[in-house]
């Protein structure tokens, strides 16, 4: 009794036959902000500070004192309007023959440790918030999938890559979704050695390989992949880049150089070409008309091969013709 009086938490003693209060500590009046002869007089009247839309739950899960059950979390709203949370927890004491005859409980005040988690659920739900409008406005696609391949996200950029909207792709398996049936296998038995050992080659670096869209047609893609733990398992995050466009770009550009180069080639005329005043191209008719091949003045100066009584007029002239002279 006098630990119990001296406690912050409120304890309580009641008979489990009548629902009588046998006993209860002062700190009742402190938490529920009412006098501990209100419930010594009428024992359920506790109930009354129960928060309306807790009231019901606590006062059925009453009956679960008896047996050992009663172990719950709630809300009191005290005379002066404030909100505190409560966890209870009550446990039966029987007597030598198995009897229950008396049941003990203990209130704790837990409104603190609450605020805290609701604050953290908050920021966790802004931060969620956060993420995903990140995710939806980034340039590239962000696929998310778990250790065993299906699909737990999938930004707006992957939709329009792929052709497969979110609620579509999430759930799925990425290997039948978006990966060519020829590198399905290999991708299977990357994510089983993951499982197995945690061992991988593709983590945190660039890598190119082909996806497959909707309309089964093919498109190259850039891949940059992370690990992280999502509910204490596994899980996979990829940025897509789909590089089609550069690709075509780069084609067209070597296609372009190669017609380029065919026509110097093949050109009548010596041509030359000199980068920051060194010898980096010379066609087949300059090696002719000079007996210099590419191999022997590459990375050389370009006068090196003027006679030494000219090459001061062709400085000055190449100078000239750098700053838009004219030259004669």
């Amino acid at each position: 009794r006098q630990l119990a009086e001296g406690a912050e938490d409120v304890f309580w003693v009641s008979d489990p036959t009548s629902g009588r209060i046998l006993f209860i500590s002062p700190s009742y009046e402190t938490l529920w902000g009412r006098p501990c002869q209100t419930v010594y007089d009428a024992p359920k009247s506790f109930l009354d500070a129960i928060h309306p839309d807790d009231r019901e739950r606590i006062a059925n899960a009453h009956q679960l004192q008896s047996v050992g059950l009663y172990d719950e979390a709630y809300r009191l709203v005290r005379p002066d309007g404030s909100v505190r949370w409560v966890h209870a927890k009550a446990y039966p004491i029987r007597n030598a023959e198995g009897q229950v005859t008396t049941i003990c409980g203990i209130a704790e005040d837990i409104t603190a440790a609450k605020e805290t988690q609701v604050a953290a659920e908050l920021n966790r739900s802004e931060n969620e918030t956060r993420l995903r409008q990140m995710m939806e406005s980034a340039h590239d696609g962000v696929v998310a999938i778990d250790a065993d391949g299906v699909i737990t996200d999938w930004n707006h950029r992957a939709a329009v890559i792929f052709d497969w909207s979110r609620e579509e792709a999430v759930g799925q398996s990425l290997s039948t979704l978006i990966i060519p049936e020829e590198f399905r296998a290999r991708h299977d038995e990357g994510l089983a050695r993951f499982r197995a050992s945690a061992e991988t080659r593709v983590l945190d670096r660039v890598i190119e390989v082909p996806a497959v869209r909707r309309d089964g047609s093919h498109c190259p893609v850039e891949l940059s992949i992370s690990s992280f733990q999502s509910g204490g398992q596994p899980a996979f995050a990829a940025f897509v880049r789909d590089i089609s466009t550069r690709r075509a770009a780069e084609q067209a550009l070597q296609q372009s150089e190669e017609r380029y180069r065919r026509v110097v080639e093949n050109v009548g005329q010596g041509m030359v070409v000199v980068q920051n005043g060194r010898f980096v191209f010379l066609n087949p008719r300059a090696e002719a008309i000079t007996g210099y091949t590419l191999a022997d003045v590459e990375g050389a100066d370009f006068d090196s091969i003027i006679h030494p009584d000219d090459r001061q007029s062709v400085r000055e002239r190449h100078l000239k013709r750098l700053r838009g002279e004219p030259v004669e």
